[in-house]
């Protein structure tokens, strides 16, 4: 069934209107799915002043579209996802995602949308692009690939490097020909991604046989993957999931990896999630994964929670223990990105707990 435009009234949502956005949040819940709060922009299509479609986007990433049981299987659908990815072009984005059940990707795939990877029975993977793809992603990777026996990889997030961080990398490139390090690209952390990568780059100089690779829109963290049509219990681990399929079909081969290196986070559930699904997965694609314990001294984990926590405090010598010397002397080098980094972390709602 088609329909024409007169019939729908288009609006953009003012996302600090309260009712506005209540009343998004109810149609999504109607069609179970949940509205999620870092989008930063809102449309919906309104039928006698009633909402029948919505869509958000939070920066390339396309999410909480639904559209009301009466008006699916007509034009309503193109007309929403139109204008979508019309405002992701106009905000100057020319690489789009989508994050949806598998049941639903062919839907998406009329749009322009290809399949990137899937974890079944929870998410797929979609994106849109001709400049920047998954193949080109990978064709660019496999150029720094490494000859060796034992190739190994690690994802790290470093928000900041700290000695927790440098104990596991330096002992899974003792262990490898080649160590291949991704670090997850977050814009949430506290620490920006290229404030990360320098730190990274200068911390493992020392170490002649690693690589670092930045991880690009493809190592999807927990914080930046969509949930809003996911079951609340099953988040974490569809999460881990796709992330562990994605890596394992694409990165795996292009480098030749045989060997995974993860940290152990034994009071973590979520890392513990992640990390018994990386291990479950990753052998199927023949490789072999390794925990690596954390670092402790005197009983306490030497990483970044810890690091919030005296940041917090401002006990300096404290934190001198726990960071790489290149990241204290940024951290107390007074220049205007670190000041904004110890302000962001001393005002956070909960700095003993944010990632």
């Amino acid at each position: 069934m088609d329909f024409t435009e007169s019939i729908f009234t288009f609006e953009i949502v003012d996302l600090w209107d309260d009712k506005v956005k209540e009343e998004v949040q109810r149609f999504l819940s109607f069609n179970g799915l949940n509205y999620e709060e870092d989008v930063d922009f809102t449309a919906v299509y309104r039928n006698d002043g009633d909402i029948v479609a919505t869509g958000s986007l939070s920066h390339n990433i396309i999410k909480c579209v639904a559209i009301s049981p009466r008006f699916r299987g007509g034009g309503l659908m193109a007309k929403l996802m139109t204008r979508l990815v019309t405002m992701l072009y106009r905000r100057g984005y020319t690489h789009h995602f989508i994050f949806t059940k598998p049941r639903y990707v062919r839907s998406f795939s009329t749009f322009g949308f290809h399949e990137v990877v899937r974890g079944e029975p929870y998410v797929a993977m979609l994106e849109h692009g001709i400049e920047e793809n998954i193949h080109k992603y990978v064709r660019k990777l496999s150029e720094q690939k490494k000859e060796g026996k034992n190739i190994a990889a690690m994802v790290v997030d470093c928000n900041p490097v700290t000695y927790d961080h440098m104990y596991a990398i330096t002992l899974a490139a003792s262990f490898s020909d080649w160590l291949h390090l991704f670090l997850v690209s977050e814009p949430k952390y506290f620490f920006p991604i290229e404030v990360r990568l320098e730190l990274l780059k200068k911390s493992i100089l020392p170490l002649k046989n690693v690589t670092v690779h930045f991880g690009g829109e493809y190592l999807v963290s927990h914080m930046t993957f969509p949930k809003y049509f996911i079951q609340k219990e099953e988040i974490n681990h569809a999460h881990a999931l796709l992330g562990a399929s994605l890596f394992g079909k694409y990165i795996v081969p292009s480098l030749n990896i045989t060997h995974r290196y993860i940290r152990q986070e034994p009071n973590s559930k979520l890392d513990k999630i992640y990390n018994d699904t990386v291990k479950n997965t990753l052998p199927l694609y023949g490789v072999e994964v390794h925990e690596i314990s954390n670092l402790t001294v005197d009983g306490h984990h030497m990483g970044a929670k810890l690091l919030r926590q005296l940041v917090y405090e401002d006990k300096w010598d404290e934190i001198g223990k726990i960071v790489t010397p290149e990241t204290f002397d940024f951290l107390r080098s007074g220049s205007d990105e670190a000041e904004l980094i110890l302000m962001r972390m001393r005002v956070g709602k909960d700095p003993y707990e944010r990632v």
